[in-house]
């Protein structure tokens, strides 16, 4: 591995294409249900204010995954099966349409050895048709076993979690995880073997495939919004998380959600069964805007 010369690296513009349908199976995918209050606009393309989940954001950038692990990348050389994801970071300059085409950049942004492994730091920028950025992500991948080669351990490039409040939440919401939800998650575009295959999971330590730290994100995202943000999608501009446990197709999940301002909600989300924090020091930031 070469650090210095992969950090830095930028792609190519690549093309990420959606529709109404792919819109509304993300929405499936993260828990959007006909049971919900407002179901429609989530579920029913001829709704007016019908749109994906702001957390539909995320998957522009998955395609500079695959550049990453077929050696598209010069100085570095990365094996799917040891990669987990560690954080997430994305802000919505400008909320989604119900379908469209977006032209995207990714960036090495850095490289961190974190002594047993290495933390990739990727920013990856999209632009609408008409040439202005929609979504900017920043997304940390852990590389199991890649570490120990002293080099730096921080990054001035590091966009910071926030530790949760130690009072009572001010909402609480659980979600009940169906034993297929990684199956269905992975329609959405993230096709990582580790969420379906038992012999990929093991190479990781797992005796099952796991849930995508992405999906939990995408509940956990849903049900703030659907308490702080009057449902409305186009005011969720913002967030970040850390994937700190790994969940299990079928496990319940809550969300404990503290309003620290009129534009940030704080959350941490527990797998009910174990207690055990897998979505923790998360944030989102809204706006007073409506659809």
């Amino acid at each position: 591995m070469d650090a210095e010369l992969a950090t830095g690296y930028q792609s190519e513009p690549y093309t990420f294409s959606y529709s109404s349908k792919d819109a509304i199976l993300y929405n499936l995918a993260v828990g959007s249900s006909t049971l919900d209050q407002d179901s429609l606009r989530f579920l029913y393309e001829r709704h007016p204010c019908f749109a994906p989940l702001p957390t539909f954001g995320v998957l522009p950038g998955l395609a500079w995954l695959d550049t990453l692990v077929t050696g598209g990348v010069p100085g570095i050389s990365v094996d799917l099966a040891r990669v987990l994801h560690g954080e997430q970071y994305m802000k919505v300059k400008k909320p989604l349409p119900a379908e469209g085409k977006l032209t995207n950049v990714f960036k090495i942004q850095d490289i961190l050895d974190k002594g047993r492994g290495m933390v990739l730091l990727v920013g990856v920028e999209s632009k609408n048709e008409d040439g202005e950025v929609v979504l900017q992500n920043q997304v940390s991948l852990f590389i199991v076993g890649a570490g120990g080669w002293g080099g730096p351990r921080s990054s001035i490039h590091t966009i910071d979690i926030i530790k949760s409040p130690s009072r009572v939440p001010d909402a609480s919401l659980e979600y009940q995880t169906s034993v297929d939800q990684a199956a269905l998650y992975r329609m959405t575009g993230d096709l990582n073997p580790l969420h379906i295959s038992p012999e990929a999971a093991s190479l990781l330590g797992f005796q099952t495939p796991i849930l995508h730290g992405l999906c939990s994100l995408g509940i956990s995202v849903r049900q703030v919004m659907a308490t702080f943000a009057g449902n409305d999608p186009a005011r969720v501009c913002e967030m970040k998380v850390r994937m700190s446990k790994p969940v299990l197709p079928g496990q319940k999940l809550r969300t404990d959600m503290w309003l620290e301002d009129e534009e940030k909600v704080l959350f941490r989300t527990t797998v009910v069964e174990t207690g055990e924090v897998c979505l923790d020091g998360g944030w989102v930031r809204i706006v007073k805007i409506t659809c």
